[in-house]
């Protein structure tokens, strides 16, 4: 079927301590994987000492819950039979798993395969809901949207302007503790810090 992924695209693994996590993007119809079809995500759970991977949290796209308040930024998930946001009607490319012992994972979408602008949504397993969502501009690389790996932002994004701004890197603007971050936070800072690196890559030259 086209269009066509391998399955180790929708596959992914993160680590948190000595907790390993593994999420499986199982599609109704495997053929067809990037297709608007039915899929559930499933996620295994292991810590360095154990000897046999535990299924942690499986959720079904038709039973994740979207908030009506996420039309104003994706009028395309509303269904004109139901009048509700789906996330089905998204054309799914990749999972990235929260580095944290939480039951979040981030779907990599689109709404267009041609699109240049994906999404970023966090999912939460354990409530089968929509935590946050945001768009993520690839430009000219928006055939690589699967190349994405789970990351934590480092300490020293939490920074503040120094009185030296010849340093490029003081232009960092201050961050919240990461421990306080909720689901929508992280996104928006990930967000920031995409904006930032690109800035201090002008500003190096690159």
């Amino acid at each position: 079927g086209l269009p066509y992924r391998a399955s180790e695209y929708y596959c992914n693994v993160a680590c948190c301590d000595d907790l390993l996590k593994f999420i499986e993007i199982e599609f109704d119809d495997p053929l067809v994987r990037t297709n608007r079809k039915g899929w559930r995500a499933n996620v295994w759970n292991r810590k360095i000492s154990w000897n046999k991977w535990e299924l942690c949290s499986t959720v079904d796209v038709a039973k994740i819950s979207v908030d009506q308040s996420y039309s104003v930024l994706l009028p395309q998930l509303r269904s004109d039979e139901t009048q509700k946001l789906d996330l089905q009607k998204l054309i799914f490319y990749a999972p990235v798993l929260s580095t944290r012992d939480d039951n979040l994972f981030y779907m990599m979408a689109k709404v267009n395969a041609e699109d240049e602008t994906a999404w970023a949504i966090a999912v939460d397993m354990e409530c089968a809901a929509v935590e946050a969502m945001a768009p993520i501009t690839l430009g000219q690389d928006h055939y690589h949207i699967a190349m994405f790996c789970p990351c934590d932002l480092p300490k020293y994004l939490n920074m503040t302007p120094g009185a030296d701004m010849d340093n490029p890197a003081d232009k960092c603007s201050k961050r919240m503790p990461v421990a306080r971050w909720s689901a929508k936070q992280c996104v928006v800072q990930v967000l920031w810090t995409l904006d930032w690196l690109r800035e201090l890559g002008s500003m190096l030259g690159n």
